[in-house]
């Protein structure tokens, strides 16, 4: 029997988490790692406290320096990403995706696994206008948290954008 047409081995999954609801803005990636065995939480606030440069907001439409620090940001959160998948851990990825450019970006650093994209608003946000139709937009008004969880997970095939 000639199995070398068969795929044995699963592609790698990532989450891709970006939330634009300003309270707990961190808190959904957690708490959606908690959903799993075996998750690792990387955080581009985390990352972004690293460089030390005085300033220490990373929005990229800010100036050339802050873009640059979020361009070494998404790089550094894939590298990471792999690494805790090659390892066996379901990476989460949180980080406020700012264009279609930047989502590219991440497409290109994770490509070879299964990517999902969730993106959380609520009234006092909305995201970026040329990827509100990539992966899955959750309106979190009015939901718990253990709510918007459960919608990303019940979801989760419409939030694969790779």
């Amino acid at each position: 029997m000639n199995t070398s047409n068969q795929q044995t081995d699963t592609l790698p999954e990532i989450w891709l988490i970006s939330s634009w609801i300003l309270e707990n803005n961190q808190e959904f990636a957690k708490h959606l790692g908690g959903s799993y065995a075996k998750a690792a939480v990387i955080q581009a606030s985390d990352l972004a406290d690293m460089i030390i440069s005085g300033d220490t907001d990373y929005n990229p439409n800010k100036n050339e320096e802050n873009e640059r620090r979020y361009e070494l940001i998404i790089r550094n959160m894939c590298l990471l990403a792999r690494s805790f998948s090659e390892a066996g851990f379901l990476p989460i990825l949180s980080v406020q995706v700012h264009s279609q450019f930047y989502l590219d970006a991440f497409c290109n650093y994770l490509r070879g696994g299964v990517l999902r994209f969730v993106t959380l608003v609520d009234e006092t946000s909305d995201s970026p206008a040329d990827i509100d139709n990539k992966g899955l937009v959750i309106q979190a008004r009015d939901l718990s948290t253990s709510d918007i969880i459960d919608s990303m997970l019940q979801n989760s095939g419409d939030a694969r954008i790779m």
